[in-house]
């Protein structure tokens, strides 16, 4: 069982997921249908999309990076 390729699938698809759900509430604020969440829509949409990008890029990277924090941790106790 290869459990480091097994969690780099879940991690894939967890990320889209994730991708998925920001970008539905991006497309939401932007036709205007996103209710109170929406703050400065239409009008501060530069600093709105940063914000919404850096929030659907970060959390993935940070859990991926966690992941193999973890799994060489874990490795480092395996007797040789």
């Amino acid at each position: 069982m290869n459990t480091k390729r097994g969690l780099f699938r879940v991690w894939v698809v967890v990320s889209l997921l994730w991708g998925i759900v920001v970008g539905w509430r991006q497309a939401r604020c932007l036709i205007g249908t996103g209710g109170p969440n929406c703050v400065g829509f239409p009008y501060d949409l530069t600093s709105e999309s940063i914000v919404a990008a850096m929030f659907a890029i970060v959390p993935p990277v940070a859990v991926l990076l966690l992941g193999y924090a973890v799994l060489w941790a874990v490795k480092g106790f395996r007797s040789e």
